[in-house]
């Protein structure tokens, strides 16, 4: 893939700018140097409704970073009958710029968790590259006040004439015979440090499908590196990725509702395509999705910017990559490749199950492939939770776990025992309400109903408890309800 870096990128943007203006859709991947809670945080859990877990995936990204990037820009040929996509593959080290006294007040953290670290090196990360190579971005916010900065202080450089400014950003050209920098210099220097983020404004106009998988934290990584800063408030969060983001589908989540589809529909009955999907994991989901394709079944071909991938994806049409632990993999921009034909092969499937489908004589054209998706559109998901996704551009959905359970019991109550004995079982999440009742949260059905059976046999009493979402909405509901649906902070006590 073309690798962007600190040297290249001013030549590179308008060429990749252009290249999202004619295209389809984009997918996206990025590397963390963090993954779990700040020092003193609380875990995910079973209990999660779709605002609790922004709360604690936003916690996540305002301590960590994503310091790798990687995106493909897929483009349908205008022949519908050929069913063609072009792809053009980048991939980058990215870091926030941090100079003078304009980061004195907020300065640029790197923070690194040592499995993280670990695991980044092993997928061929190089950690010099970041520092020497990393191409700059600001959100719309960082750019305002970037803005301010240069108005009140035109002759910051001058005033710190012992300091390093990066001659990429500061040409040594603009400072010659000047005492400060005037309007059409900072507008430049403006726009050579959002860098990168430059990107969001072609998608934001153009409308560009953003592509992931697995992709809520991903998302949240992007959001707050490209378009502005991760606010306080879900709501908010949502209407705020709208006006940025027009169109984000997760590929994970897209595999989970295809799957379901299938499974439901009598065509498919006795067809073993639908066990196929029983994986949503990503280089599974490509190789399944691969091979249950067919002769309308939506042709990749590589561009010059990504032509070597070619390779690897033949190797993944056959095998499972992660299993051959192939070079390529867990690079961004080959995973965010993988992602985009995914997208594509899952859509396609989707395709098949209208009812004219094997009338056709030609494949489905664009329009027809992403009508098939819509309703998937904009649904991140999360997994561990008590939604199944978070759903970017309206109420979150009704709960997908069985209901939750209050188990009491006269005696004092050995939680850490208790909470093995449960896992033995399967995946459960435990909230103490006192020394003699808890509350549990199963993953699935069967799951819960041993857990039940388990505690009842030990002397438990056990209550069911709906999960509380509000009926007309289906959204996450604050308020203690009168017919059983209950608000868990008040239950709390």
């Amino acid at each position: 893939m073309t690798e962007i870096t600190r040297s290249n990128y001013q030549e590179l943007l308008p060429e990749i700018n252009e290249q999202i203006k004619n295209a389809t859709f984009i997918s996206f991947d990025a590397e963390f140097s963090g993954l779990g809670p700040p020092s003193g945080g609380i875990r995910t859990s079973l209990f999660d409704s779709g605002a609790e877990r922004y709360q604690k995936l936003r916690s996540i990204v305002m301590q960590n970073t994503a310091p790798q990037i990687g995106f493909c820009i897929f483009r349908k040929t205008d022949d519908d009958a050929a069913n063609v996509y072009h792809v053009d593959g980048y991939q980058a080290y990215v870091s926030e710029p941090c100079f003078a006294s304009f980061n004195n007040t907020n300065n640029v953290v790197l923070s690194l968790e040592y499995k993280c670290a670990k695991f980044l090196r092993q997928c061929n990360f190089e950690f010099n590259a970041l520092i020497e190579r990393a191409v700059p971005y600001l959100n719309s916010k960082k750019t305002r006040d970037l803005t301010v900065y240069f108005n009140q202080h035109p002759d910051f450089i001058w005033k710190h004439p012992n300091r390093y400014f990066d001659k990429t950003f500061f040409p040594e050209s603009e400072r010659a015979g000047k005492h400060c920098y005037t309007s059409e210099d900072k507008v430049n220097i403006v726009k050579r440090l959002r860098g990168l983020s430059q990107i969001v404004d072609v998608i934001r106009e153009h409308k560009i499908p953003l592509v992931g998988h697995n992709f809520a934290l991903d998302l949240l990584y992007f959001f707050r590196m490209f378009c502005t800063e991760l606010p306080d408030d879900y709501d908010t969060f949502k209407s705020l990725v709208g006006n940025f983001l027009p169109h984000v589908y997760d590929t994970k989540f897209m595999v989970l509702s295809c799957r379901k589809l299938l499974h439901s529909h009598p065509a498919y009955k006795n067809n073993q395509d639908k066990d196929k999907l029983e994986s949503s994991s990503l280089f599974t989901a490509f190789l399944n999705t691969t091979v249950i394709g067919d002769r309308f079944c939506p042709h990749v071909e590589m561009n010059s910017t990504c032509v070597h991938f070619e390779k690897s994806l033949q190797i993944g049409r056959e095998s499972d990559l992660e299993v051959d632990k192939n070079d390529l993999v867990h690079s961004p921009g080959f995973d965010s490749c993988i992602t985009g034909i995914l997208f594509l092969n899952i859509s396609h499937i989707a395709a098949r199950i209208d009812k004219n489908f094997e009338r056709r004589t030609g494949p489905p054209t664009l329009s027809e492939l992403l009508e098939n998706v819509q309703s998937w559109k904009d649904q991140v998901f999360i997994s561990r939770a008590a939604v199944l996704a978070m759903y970017l551009s309206g109420n979150d959905p009704k709960p997908c776990r069985p209901r939750w359970t209050e188990a009491t019991i006269m005696q004092k109550i050995n939680f850490p025992v208790l909470k093995e004995s449960l896992l033995k079982l399967g995946p459960v999440d435990i909230e103490k309400i006192n020394d003699y009742s808890f509350r549990f949260a199963a993953a699935g059905g069967k799951c819960a109903r041993q857990m039940k059976k388990l505690l009842t046999d030990e002397g438990y009493k056990i209550k069911n408890i709906n999960i509380p979402y509000n009926k007309e909405s289906y959204a996450v509901s604050g308020e203690l309800k009168q017919d059983g649906v209950y608000d868990r902070s008040k239950l709390l006590g």
